[in-house]
């Protein structure tokens, strides 16, 4: 990963790139054998505990993977194992690059380095800036003689640590605990409290919920069926709260039944409202015919009408009862009629609903074509000025290697002009080949022919310098002719050391010159050794002439005259 500034971020090859998790379940992968007379062994060859373990195993899959995301971490694979006494469940982790872990360092997002690391620099920086006092010795912790402890909530069966004959800090009795032994025992606390409280998670979100303990017996020093016994009451619960879960669910919809069957009981006690209302009316007419039947029991055809008029009223209580079933019969059909018309106008509307998204979509695919010939014919366009930008590239290419090569360069009026022409090619046809890219070959070989002569003279300036070097240096017996070195060039360097340095100097980017130039220069040895005969004589000739003159001098000095060494 590159940073901000454009480094490349590589991974360490002792970073801890993955991270992984193991969970077991309390069941058996095989069932006990028929004589078997210990501890309550429930297995995966039990449906019930079947069907639960499957049920668990799927949230804890769910549930790594939340919160795997949650700490930064993508999930790389989950394997079942039940070659073992209880099936359990392994998962891989890796982590996510990001600017905040782009090393890809899995402590990084492990709840329990990462608390470590950041209660060690808190408690460095709380002790560093702190007045310093003088260290205390550590005690050795007293031996604890009794049983241990049971604790509660997230400590629940712990152990207590074993004596030692070290300080909490990890000294021995009786010395100062130093800085760093502080820090680390304040981060070791700070990652046991971490995982503590990562497991207390995962058992309040996930096992709890599948009547499965905190802890194991070990931690509890409890026997295996005195576990069991305590594994069964929180079936139990369990057991207990699914029957409430579905108790429930029966509840809701017997009260849904009991609400429908009400508002249809409500209706029909309506309808018998009403129609007890038209028969208390006819019951009230009916009474006031007995009546006057009664007050005419004289007259027998008053009793005749009356009885016609009874008849008459019973017909028309039939007829009344006709037409409410009619009306009823009526007020159905009316009612299906609506629910007809209902079922119409939302056909209708989604049919419109479905004709506008229609259009939409006509108008989108229009669109949409339009922006496709649209593109299309920009890439058209751009293939075309690749076509020509290709053109030009290659011939700049072809202009730029015939230069190199010697065969393109430039007339007297600036033109482009074939010296070499290829073989079995005409020259104009090379130039017409050129001539889209003519006025940027101009222009470039006119700046590399300034170029290549200007670097050409400065190279024969050099070149002339050590030659006339090297001439003198020959000249002056300052270099020789050896078969000592390979390149048969040697340097007296016990004499004129300053004038030897100074032609290494002048010579040390350009030595194949002078080992070139020096068997070209004609052989001076002879000369050279008579003028160091001559050097050695003259320097005889001044010894003699010194003591002669030192002679005389001292004679006349004897003699009271005035030498040459007064004055």
């Amino acid at each position: 990963m590159r940073t901000a500034d454009g480094k490349i971020q590589r991974i360490r090859k002792d970073t801890h790139v993955m991270e992984a998790q193991v969970h077991s379940h309390p069941i058996y992968t095989k069932a006990p054998p028929p004589d078997h007379q210990g501890e309550i062994r429930p297995s995966m060859a039990d449906p019930l505990w079947r069907t639960r373990y499957l049920t668990w195993r799927s949230e804890l899959i769910q549930w790594i993977e939340h919160d795997a995301h949650r700490r930064g971490l993508d999930m790389l694979c989950v394997v079942e194992h039940l070659d073992e006494a209880h099936p359990h469940i392994h998962a891989l982790l890796v982590p996510r690059r990001s600017p905040k872990n782009p090393r890809l360092d899995a402590k990084a997002t492990h709840p329990g380095y990462a608390a470590q690391v950041r209660r060690r620099a808190q408690a460095r920086e709380r002790l560093s800036s702190a007045v310093p006092i003088k260290a205390v010795a550590a005690e050795p912790e007293p031996v604890e003689r009794t049983r241990t402890r049971r604790r509660r909530g997230i400590d629940l069966g712990r152990r207590s640590p074993a004596p030692s004959k070290r300080g909490k800090a990890g000294q021995k009795a009786g010395e100062p605990a130093t800085l760093e032994q502080l820090v680390n025992q304040v981060g070791t606390r700070a990652y046991k409290a971490a995982m503590r409280g990562w497991q207390s998670h995962l058992y309040e979100t996930l096992n709890f919920r599948h009547g499965l303990a905190r802890v194991g017996p070990g931690l509890e020093r409890l026997s295996r069926r005195a576990w069991w016994q305590r594994q069964t009451q929180s079936e139990a619960v369990l057991e207990k709260k699914e029957l409430a879960t579905t108790l429930a669910t029966v509840a809701d919809n017997f009260a849904g039944h009991a609400r429908v069957v009400d508002e249809q009981r409500r209706q029909a006690e309506n309808e018998a409202a009403r129609f007890k209302a038209e028969v208390e009316a006819l019951k009230t007419e009916l009474a006031a015919a007995n009546d006057t039947i009664r007050r005419a029991d004289e007259l027998p055809h008053i009793i005749q009408t009356l009885e016609a008029e009874e008849e008459a009223g019973r017909l028309r209580l039939a007829a009344i009862s006709a037409d409410i079933a009619e009306a009823d019969h009526k007020l159905r059909r009316a009612q299906d009629a609506e629910a007809v018309r209902k079922k119409s106008e939302a056909a209708a509307a989604q049919a419109e609903r479905r004709r506008e998204r229609a259009e939409a979509a006509v108008v989108s695919l229009e669109q949409r074509e339009e922006f496709v010939r649209s593109e299309r014919i920009k890439i058209n366009d751009e293939k075309v000025a690749l076509k020509i930008r290709e053109r030009d590239v290659k011939a700049k290419l072809r202009g730029m290697a015939a230069w190199a090569n010697g065969r393109l360069d430039l007339d007297a009026n600036d033109r482009l002009i074939i010296i070499e022409p290829r073989a079995g090619r005409n020259p104009d046809d090379e130039l017409a080949s050129l001539q889209p890219v003519e006025r940027w070959l101009i222009d470039a070989v006119k700046s590399l022919n300034s170029l290549f002569y200007d670097r050409l003279d400065r190279t024969l300036d050099k070149v002339k310098r050590v030659i006339r070097s090297t001439i003198r240096a020959w000249s002056e017996g300052l270099i020789y002719r050896t078969t000592s070195y390979e390149h048969g060039v040697g340097l007296r360097k016990d004499k004129a050391l300053d004038a030897a340095v100074k032609f290494q100097e002048e010579t040390f980017d350009h030595k194949e010159i002078v080992y070139s130039t020096l068997p070209l220069l004609p052989d001076l040895t002879s000369v050279h050794d008579v003028m160091k005969q001559a050097e050695i004589m003259r320097g005889t000739l001044d010894t003699a002439e010194r003591r002669r003159l030192n002679a005389v001098a001292a004679k006349l000095h004897e003699l009271g005259g005035r030498g040459p060494g007064r004055s």
